[in-house]
C-alpha cells in the first residue's frame, strides 16, 4: 500500500474477485454456445465453474489476509439491457452456488460485498441481498426500477451508479447544461437518505475530445452538486 501511495485511513481498498463464472463461460464459448451448454451439458458447465472458483479462491484468500481489504468486489454480467440472459431458476442453480463460494472468505472475515452486474438484473437482487449478503450494487443502471429498489431495500443495499448516457443525435455536439442536469437528476432521485454513490461516464476511444469534454462536465458537476447535496 505504501508503494502504491494509498492511505488506508482515507481510501477504501477494494479487492477484485476476478471475472465471474458466467462471463468466463461466454468468454470461452460465446453467448450462444455458452447458453446452449447450460441447457445441454449442465454438469460439465458446473464442473468448469467449480474448477474456476477453486482456482480463484487460492489467490483470493491470500490477498484478503495480506491486504485486509475494506470491500470484496464480485462481478458477473448476466443481463442484457432488456432482460437477464437466464431465468431466475437458472441463476439460482448455476450461478448462486459459486457466488456464495467466492463470497464465503469475505463473509467469514466480515468484509462487505460489492456486486457488479450490468443491465436489467433487478430480478436477481433478492438473492444477491438476502442470500449472498451483497450490500453495494453497481452500476445500478437506469433500465432497472431504481426508485423501487431503493424503497424496497433502503440502506441495506447501496446503489453505486444510477446514471446512463443517451447519446444525442447531435453528437459530438452536446449541450453542457443538459449533461449537468442529468447528473443532478440522478442525485435528486437516488441520494436522499443516503445509500447512494454517483458514478457516471461516457465511453469512447482513447483521446476522443468530445468524450473527454463530456466526462469533465460529469465529474465536475458530480463533485460540486454532490458536495452541496450531502451538506
Amino acid at each position: 500500500l505504501e508503494m502504491a501511495g494509498i492511505d488506508p485511513t482515507q481510501t477504501a481498498l477494494v479487492l477484485n474477485a476476478q471475472a465471474g463464472v458466467f462471463q468466463e463461460l461466454v468468454a470461452f464459448m460465446g453467448f450462444t454456445e455458452g447458453l446452449c451448454a447450460m441447457y445441454e451439458e449442465p454438469e460439465e458447465v458446473k464442473a468448469m465453474f467449480d474448477f474456476i472458483t477453486d482456482v480463484y479462491l487460492e489467490t483470493q484468500n491470500a490477498f484478503m489476509d495480506y491486504y485486509t481489504p475494506d470491500i470484496y468486489y464480485i462481478l458477473d454480467d448476466s443481463a442484457t439491457q432488456k432482460n437477464p440472459f437466464i431465468s431466475l431458476d437458472m441463476f439460482r442453480e448455476f450461478l448462486m452456488p459459486y457466488y456464495k463460494k467466492m463470497a464465503k472468505p469475505a463473509i467469514d472475515r466480515g468484509i462487505p460485498i460489492q456486486f457488479h452486474n450490468c443491465g436489467r438484473c433487478e430480478d436477481f437482487l433478492d438473492d444477491m441481498v438476502n442470500d449472498l449478503g451483497v450490500c453495494i450494487w453497481d452500476p445500478a443502471q437506469t433500465m432497472n426500477d431504481l426508485v423501487a429498489v431503493k424503497e424496497k431495500y433502503g440502506n441495506r443495499l447501496a446503489l453505486a451508479g444510477g446514471w446512463d448516457f443517451k447519446v444525442p443525435d447531435s453528437w459530438p455536439d452536446v449541450d453542457e447544461e443538459w449533461v449537468r442536469a442529468t447528473v443532478r437528476y440522478s442525485m435528486d432521485t437516488l441520494a436522499k437518505g443516503g445509500g447512494y454513490a454517483f458514478c457516471g461516464m461516457v465511453l469512447g476511444e482513447a483521446g476522443d475530445q468530445a468524450t473527454m469534454k463530456v466526462n469533465g462536465w460529469i465529474m465536475d458537476e458530480a463533485e460540486k452538486y454532490g458536495s452541496q447535496f450531502y451538506k
